[in-house]
């Protein structure tokens, strides 16, 4: 059986042979297209984010500072970043060591590390004389 589409006239052979060629092409350019914006939106959902995004931003003041050598455990737990893990550790230490004399001990208290501690110093405060060392 003969294909409809297939004449025995080279000119119409090549015609349709150019109308599916293009097509196939306006298909690709559709394509590429809609992956350009695909990728641009893409690129400004990141972009929007990226300056957006909490860490670029500036600590809020604290409300509130504490002295970690004479801090309840409560007073503590109110500092955000400090769990009741992280207070109990802070209050054995402090009784175990003799107090603090400087806010970088912190860093001996586990789960405490440079990022926490850069997030804490607004909220804590040492004053050495309550240190019973």
């Amino acid at each position: 059986m003969p294909d409809p589409e297939r004449s025995e006239n080279p000119i119409v052979d090549q015609d349709l042979w150019e109308a599916r060629a293009l097509q196939s092409l306006d298909r690709r350019n559709r394509a590429w297209r809609s992956l350009a914006v695909g990728s641009l939106l893409l690129a400004i959902v990141w972009v929007t984010f990226d300056t957006w995004r909490p860490t670029n931003r500036e600590p809020l003041p604290a409300e509130f500072v504490v002295d970690i050598n004479r801090a309840s455990l409560r007073e503590l737990n109110l500092i955000p970043g400090i769990g009741p893990k992280s207070a109990e550790a802070i209050v054995a230490y402090r009784s175990s060591a003799g107090g603090f004399t400087d806010v970088e001990e912190l860093t001996r208290i586990p789960g405490i590390k440079d990022g926490k501690l850069r997030a804490l110093r607004p909220y804590v405060t040492v004053d050495p004389r309550h240190a019973q060392r």
